[in-house]
């Protein structure tokens, strides 16, 4: 598969699942032994549409904007910025209501036309300070 094919497909569980809510491409382009390395999550694709469906409730207005991307081989890099406002119960926090833009950045790994596993590396402490869970730093 082509760089331009991964971006693509990686393209389109962010702006189909994440952004929009439509579940459906997650079964199409993740394996059904497809793991992701943070949260804790579930395996197979059920799992990632529960982990996408618990962000969505905390942070109805859930949106990844897509800096960068970069794939090589089998594997997808991307990097960005989220954004939300916290209106429902997030790893039992209550909802703030606050506002909360931080960054991350995405590896996934593709075999078989099938993404396999991902890794999640976001700036968590930057989300907790602003649902007001953590101390702010200067």
């Amino acid at each position: 598969m082509s760089s331009d094919e991964l971006k693509s497909l990686l393209k389109r569980i962010t702006e189909e699942a994440s952004n929009n809510g439509e579940y459906a491409v997650i079964n199409e382009l993740l394996a059904p032994n497809f793991i992701t390395h943070n949260f804790n999550v579930v395996p197979g694709p059920q799992g990632y549409i529960q982990f996408l469906t618990l962000l969505r409730n905390a942070f109805p207005d859930f949106h990844i904007e897509t800096e960068d991307m970069i794939a090589e081989g089998n594997k997808v890099v991307s990097r960005g910025t989220i954004t939300g406002t916290h209106k429902g119960d997030f790893l039992n926090i209550m909802a703030s209501g606050n506002k909360l833009e931080f960054t991350y950045i995405d590896l996934w790994r593709m075999e078989e036309g099938k993404f396999v596993e991902s890794w999640l590396i976001a700036d968590m402490l930057k989300l907790l300070q602003q649902i007001e869970v953590a101390p702010q730093t200067d």
